[in-house]
């Protein structure tokens, strides 16, 4: 009898010490990973990891016909409902101190520069108001001040209803317009801010897509000066349900 008892003895601690084992290997989860893959004109990577005891790491690697380079930054940061708040130093990467988890992406509000990765998986809040497995060509940016704007307009968040309608609007404008090509032939990239009078006031850049830009549409605003009707600017008052202006671009 005092013989089982030991083995039993014996065996609860190799199991609890394994146990230990265990967790000083893994002592942490994650919560939420975010990416950017883009096959541009280069390769590009970027991967960031948030982890349950208040960390991060970001991972870039660039490959390109003669030259490659990979970074990786680490950090702290606090995690309140869905917005991210690096701390006490800036994400290094564009020096942000704030990102937000927003419809599928973390956009990271006040860096150097507009950024923003998707979310591939996390258990973190979310705010998803729009379902882009909808609305697959389109693109919506948030007009954040310090990019944008002077502060005047107040910027909206858009959900999936009002995506419909826009693309409501939208489909009858290419249908009866002649200049335009068909309404699949576009993605379109889409800003919204409420104006003076309080009407929501929403932008559409709709550029031809092509191998270059049907990934990174999603995480950069398209910059293109000429294009003839492969660069059309829509400025469309979704209080009114009008549009206001279609202005098709120049050839080069």
């Amino acid at each position: 009898m005092k013989i089982n008892l030991l083995i039993i003895l014996i065996l609860f601690l190799s199991c609890n010490k394994s146990e230990n084992q265990s967790k000083k290997i893994n002592p942490k989860d994650t919560l939420l990973i975010a990416k950017q893959n883009l096959d541009d004109f280069s390769r590009i990577s970027r991967t960031l990891t948030i982890f349950s005891d208040s960390t991060y790491t970001f991972k870039e690697i660039i490959k390109e016909t003669n030259h490659s380079r990979e970074e990786s930054f680490e950090g702290f940061l606090k995690i309140k409902d869905d917005t991210l708040k690096f701390f006490p130093f800036e994400f290094d990467y564009n020096e942000s101190e704030t990102a937000v988890l927003k419809n599928g992406f973390v956009e990271f509000v006040d860096g150097q520069e507009p950024f923003r990765m998707k979310i591939e998986k996390t258990s973190l809040r979310v705010k998803n108001k729009i379902d882009f497995k909808t609305f697959k060509d389109y693109a919506v940016f948030t007009d954040y001040a310090k990019f944008e704007n002077d502060g005047i307009y107040k910027s909206i968040d858009l959900n999936s209803n009002d995506l419909k309608k826009i693309e409501s609007i939208l489909k009858n404008e290419f249908q009866k317009n002649k200049s335009l090509r068909k309404y699949s032939d576009y993605l379109k990239q889409v800003t919204s801010l409420k104006n003076e009078k309080n009407e929501a006031i929403i932008g559409i850049n709709c550029y031809c897509k092509n191998s270059h830009t049907v990934v990174s549409f999603q995480f950069y605003k398209i910059g293109m000066r000429d294009g003839g009707n492969c660069n059309v600017y829509i400025r469309l008052n979704l209080t009114t349900e009008k549009i206001e202006l279609v202005n098709i671009a120049g050839l080069a």
